[in-house]
């Protein structure tokens, strides 16, 4: 995993998890308007930075996966 990556997906996980707290901090306010759009806007986030954070972990783990077989001799 190269350096660019790596920053990439530990501030993808840093971003859910902040988005994580945003969530379960609007789940419990008061019923309202501006709760509708904090529950709205942290669940997006959080959808948004988990994916993409699951989808670098999928394309390294791929690329981990095929230098061992191609790299491999016999």
């Amino acid at each position: 995993m190269t350096p660019r990556v790596r920053r990439t997906f530990w501030s993808l996980v840093v971003v859910a998890v902040a988005a994580t707290g945003a969530l379960s901090r609007a789940l419990a306010a008061r019923p309202g308007p501006a709760t509708g759009l904090a529950v709205a806007g942290s669940a997006v986030l959080l959808a948004a930075s988990a994916s993409l954070a699951l989808r670098i972990l999928v394309v390294v783990g791929r690329r981990g996966t095929g230098r061992e077989r191609s790299g491999g001799s016999g």
